[in-house]
């Protein structure tokens, strides 16, 4: 599911890890925390929740090698 904000569609966490690295358990969550905590990858917090901007899933996904 996708939200709209000022910025553009952002998508939840676990979307981006099931479209970035195909699964979304949690070993591939704390990747994608990690990714965040390390500021790889922009992201949005509101609330208890963390979504990630579509051109930067996008922007991920073209240097990723896990990506086919």
């Amino acid at each position: 599911m996708t939200q709209i904000s000022e910025e553009g569609q952002l998508v939840r966490l676990r979307a981006a890890c099931e479209y970035l690295f195909g699964n979304s358990d949690e070993s591939t969550k704390m990747r994608m925390y990690r990714m965040i905590d390390r500021d790889e990858i922009v992201a949005r917090k509101f609330g208890t929740r963390w979504f990630i901007p579509r051109e930067e899933i996008e922007r991920i996904a073209g240097s990723s090698p896990d990506k086919e």
